[in-house]
């Protein structure tokens, strides 16, 4: 059984010119014996990082609350933001 492939340039609305499977990165993640292969255009490295809960005015995009879990600043000070995978998964199996 394969498992379905999530293109997360198109669940967020993000221009990429990575469209093929075969020029991207495919990540499996799992949850609650569910799994999904998320289709990213690669990846750019590792970090631990300390999850902060999002910003108040990001709650007002439904979006931010279902597929975001919270956020993360780096030590260049960008904002990265963490994915909630089990309601990316929930929303490809149903």
């Amino acid at each position: 059984e394969s498992n379905p492939v999530l293109r997360l340039h198109k669940r967020f609305t993000i221009k990429t010119d990575v469209l093929e499977l075969c020029d991207g990165t495919m990540i499996l993640v799992e949850w609650d014996n569910k799994s999904v292969c998320l289709f990213v255009d690669g990846l750019i490295g590792e970090q631990q990082v300390v999850t902060k809960p999002l910003p108040l005015f990001l709650s007002r995009f439904s979006s931010a609350r279902s597929y975001y879990s919270g956020c993360t600043i780096l030590g260049d000070g960008k904002i990265s933001f963490i994915l909630d995978i089990k309601n990316l998964i929930n929303s490809v199996i149903k």
